[in-house]
C-alpha cells in the first residue's frame, strides 16, 4: 500500500529535481496533548483507560452492594443478592488491579 502511494507521488512529481525515497522504519502516530508517539503507546493507553474504568465501576458496584446489604432485612433474598454482587465486584477490582500491574510490568520490561 505504501509503495503504491510512493509510486503515485513519484510519477506525479517526475519532473521535479528532488529524488523521493521510500521511508523505512516504524510508523509513528503523533497525537498532541496526550503523550502518544507510536502505535504501541496508543494500545497501552487504551488498556490503561479500560482497566481504570473497570476498577472504578467495580468499586461503585461494591459500594452500592454494601449499602444494599446494610438496608436489606436479615435472612432475606436481598442479602444473598448483595453478597453475590459484592463478590463479583471484588473480583472485578482484582482483575483490574492485576491487568494494570501486568501492563505496567510488561511496559517497563520492554523499554
Amino acid at each position: 500500500m505504501h509503495k503504491a502511494i510512493y509510486y503515485l507521488i513519484k510519477s506525479a512529481f517526475a519532473s521535479a529535481d528532488n529524488d523521493l525515497e521510500f521511508p523505512s522504519g516504524e510508523i509513528e502516530i503523533v497525537v498532541p496533548g496526550i503523550g502518544i508517539d507510536n502505535v504501541n503507546q496508543l494500545f497501552v493507553r487504551i488498556i490503561e483507560i479500560f482497566s481504570l474504568f473497570v476498577g472504578v465501576m467495580s468499586f461503585v458496584a461494591f459500594l452500592i452492594a454494601g449499602f444494599s446489604y446494610l438496608t436489606s432485612g436479615a435472612g432475606s433474598e436481598g442479602t444473598e443478592k448483595s453478597k453475590k454482587i459484592m463478590t463479583y465486584s471484588f473480583l472485578g477490582l482484582l482483575i483490574a488491579a492485576v491487568s494494570f500491574t501486568l501492563l505496567f510490568t510488561i511496559q517497563n520490561l520492554f523499554k
